[in-house]
């Protein structure tokens, strides 16, 4: 399944699209969640020490029960409050039980996955940096710049994003990889479009390997807001112009595909 590589197994298929730079970063340093990413004077996509694909699944499990409990209970709370066999007061009460517990579920299709990455990355010694980063970190879907359009339960990682300032690196602390990005590493960075998101798109250098990625928000407030006023949001500008010292580069179009 992995390709056979020196050192630790890698859990990763050929064919994705971090693997070259996986196997650039593990010349330069070797898997060690324990390490303080801001130490380190390089760029990388590294692979983190455990099982991160189980707990991308499980947060994708719980993700789909959520919204499947949600919707259910929205469905069965109109359906019995629309009831007229059952008592009014009776059918009102069950009905805004039903449909207010619903909608708890789906406000927690966001929150609930969540709190399964902060058991993953609050051991490590850069989770504790975040409560004095500034700006405040971020919580953001990472895909395959190529492919980031099509729909999938759960981003292909999950990451905690934070600039550092003093030395010129955005980390993206993630389930799978720790991605750090120095700033002469950097090659592109810019708005890509699609009909139904929008994604921040990220091309670096890990050695003579360059990987792109797509980096999306995972608020739900985020695009309830974004679906309500149109405005798109920029995830991680913020934090882009303070290690770069520039804002990101205007939005274009990327062709569905």
């Amino acid at each position: 399944m992995s390709r056979a590589t020196p050192g630790p197994d890698i859990p990763f298929a050929d064919d994705d699209f971090r693997l070259p730079a996986i196997l650039a970063s593990l010349q330069l340093h070797p898997i060690d969640d324990s390490a303080d990413l801001g130490l380190i004077d390089a760029s990388l996509c590294l692979p983190t020490e455990g099982n991160g694909g189980r707990t991308l699944r499980r947060m994708k499990w719980l993700g789909l029960a959520l919204l499947l409990f949600g919707g259910l209970g929205l469905f069965l709370g109109w359906v019995i409050s629309a009831t007229p066999r059952i008592d009014y007061h009776i059918r009102t009460l069950l009905g805004a039980v039903l449909a207010g517990a619903g909608f708890i579920c789906l406000l927690g299709v966001s929150p609930g996955p969540r709190l399964l990455a902060d058991r993953s990355l609050k051991a490590r010694p850069t989770y504790d940096r975040l409560r004095d980063a500034k700006p405040r970190p971020t919580y953001v879907g990472i895909e395959n710049a190529a492919t980031y359009q099509k729909f999938k339960a759960v981003p292909e990682d999950f990451a905690m994003a934070y600039a550092d300032r003093d030395a010129g690196q955005l980390i993206l602390e993630g389930i799978r990889c720790r991605y750090i990005i120095r700033r002469e590493d950097l090659l592109h960075v810019g708005m890509a479009e699609a009909a139904q998101t929008t994604a921040l798109q990220i091309d670096y250098r890990v050695g003579q390997e360059v990987v792109s990625i797509a980096v999306s928000g995972v608020s739900s407030a985020s695009a309830i807001l974004q679906g309500l006023t149109g405005r798109k949001t920029l995830p991680l500008d913020a934090h882009i112009q303070a290690v770069m010292g520039k804002p990101t580069e205007p939005p274009h179009t990327t062709a569905n595909a």
